[in-house]
């Protein structure tokens, strides 16, 4: 079985109670912003050429990284420890490959094609602190998932701005 991941490392000692609904919050988190069209680092994804943006129905910026839906829908939450929360894929080579492709600007070919790579994987320091220190100002107590959802959200929105997640009522 292939396995394609990252590591996003707690910026704070997180309890062991707390650390599932922050590895949540961190999916969630990672998921909006590459629905959104930004990569780990809060940039704009590269365009779509205008070949694929056809195919897709969509104009050149409106990158998000989806088509069928399977790169989006199968990352999860691998592992959790107390150095941080392993985020990313298991599975067929397939789905890795198409990954990789993205992340690297190779989609299949031996070297990355330049101003193609679409590195969605992952979060910077900052985008990980502001999500621990947004749980670790309110009481997480037992939240649900839909209040894990907002709490990222929120998160998400203070990092990159008001942001449609496609579908939320809770945007500001």
């Amino acid at each position: 079985m292939a396995k394609y991941s990252v590591v996003v490392p707690f910026t704070k000692t997180i309890k062991v109670k707390d650390r599932q609904k922050i590895a949540d919050a961190f999916l969630t988190h990672i998921i909006g912003r590459t629905l959104a069209g930004f990569d780990k680092d809060n940039e704009r994804f590269a365009q779509y050429t205008k070949g694929y943006a056809e195919f897709k129905g969509v104009g050149r910026r409106e990158v998000d990284l989806t088509l069928s839906g399977e790169m989006i829908d199968r990352l999860k939450v691998l592992k959790i420890d107390s150095r941080g929360v392993e985020i990313g894929y298991s599975g067929s080579k397939d789905l890795i490959g198409k990954v990789e492709g993205n992340i690297l600007g190779t989609y299949g070919q031996p070297e990355p094609i330049p101003g193609t790579a679409r590195d969605f994987l992952g979060m910077s320091d900052d985008d990980a602190e502001v999500i621990v220190d947004s749980y670790m100002e309110d009481d997480l107590g037992d939240l649900t998932e839909e209040e894990i959802d907002a709490i990222a959200r929120q998160a998400a929105r203070e990092i990159l701005g008001d942001i449609d997640f496609g579908g939320d009522d809770d945007s500001e």
